[in-house]
């Protein structure tokens, strides 16, 4: 193998490492992205009051057909986002799916927007006017909002590596106290047991996550398909991890009734005298996930918009 060093030699190598970096980078972000918008508000309230023995099965449920329909649901993205001459009916249908999405998109901000503020009032600050902390996470929203994507992916990806170092390191300094017989199920659940179990997932976790390979098809085109399933996938593991801690600790009654189970259960790990409650941990967990979820729908309401604005832009001047 011959070598030739020349000017424009090196600028050809360092040129292509920088792609490959790039590359390298930004799959690692969106599929960072991703796996804290599965989190997203989850992992605050779950599991429900509803919970019972069945709760973990139909959360493994929720999890194969979220990836599952995230895989479907690339190809259909990019149709749907691809830029194409159509008929009058094509750019009518499109403008129509374009409007769920932005609805859908800003629906689920919202659901997420609610749950931290909730949490934010009733946990971090109660005794701070609800109204008071609804304004800062507003501002802070809005600050991340005005951000561009490739800001927003940077800042998941550094959130993600604390999130999930911090999930799993929970997760083990818990499993002295687990009883595993509270996931334990003794008979299989019959249709009505088994959607009551599924339902809450699928509707908090599941449908939501529809929106990803959207935003993928948004933000890099037909890129980064494997990073939009990988992340999604990633994020069930996470979520799975953060439902199991106070289901095995306090069995799924109690977890149940519990308004943020996940956190109840990080506040009983201690690490020696210094940290003797490590629930705020958690609390930025819950943050960086639940404004990674927010600011992701709002970037897909946006460009839903802009894109039914083309359409009709298009339809105008044919």
């Amino acid at each position: 193998m011959t070598f030739h060093f020349s000017a424009t030699g090196i600028f050809q190598i360092k040129s292509y490492g920088d792609s490959v970096k790039q590359k390298t980078v930004f799959y690692k972000s969106s599929a960072a992205a991703c796996a804290l918008f599965v989190l997203g508000n989850a992992v605050m309230v779950f599991p429900t009051k509803t919970a019972d023995e069945y709760t973990f099965l139909g959360f493994l449920v929720s999890a194969v057909c979220g990836i599952g329909l995230c895989i479907a649901f690339i190809p259909i993205a990019d149709a749907l986002i691809r830029e194409t001459s159509g008929g009058v009916f094509i750019k009518i249908v499109k403008a129509l799916v374009f409007l769920i999405l932005a609805v859908a998109a800003l629906h689920t901000a919202a659901d997420a927007f609610s749950d931290f503020s909730d949490f934010s009032s009733e946990v971090i600050l109660p005794d701070t006017a609800k109204a008071v902390i609804t304004a800062v996470f507003g501002f802070a929203v809005i600050f991340f909002a005005l951000k561009r994507q490739e800001d927003t992916l940077k800042s998941a990806l550094i959130g993600f590596v604390f999130t999930a170092v911090a999930a799993v390191f929970f997760f083990f300094a818990m499993s002295e106290n687990y009883n595993v017989s509270n996931i334990y199920i003794s008979r299989l659940p019959d249709f009505g047991e088994f959607k009551n179990a599924v339902k809450p997932y699928f509707i908090k976790v599941t449908l939501p996550a529809l929106l990803l390979p959207f935003y993928r098809g948004l933000v890099f085109g037909n890129k980064r398909s494997t990073a939009c399933f990988t992340g999604t996938a990633i994020g069930y593991i996470l979520l799975g991890l953060c439902i199991l801690s106070p289901v095995m600790l306090f069995g799924t009654q109690l977890a149940g009734k519990l308004s943020y189970p996940y956190a109840s259960a990080v506040s009983t790990v201690s690490v020696g005298k210094l940290f003797t409650r490590m629930d705020g941990f958690s609390y930025f967990i819950y943050f960086i996930a639940a404004i990674t979820k927010i600011n992701i729908c709002i970037f897909i309401a946006v460009s839903a918009l802009k894109k039914i604005r083309n359409l009709m832009n298009k339809k105008a001047t044919a």
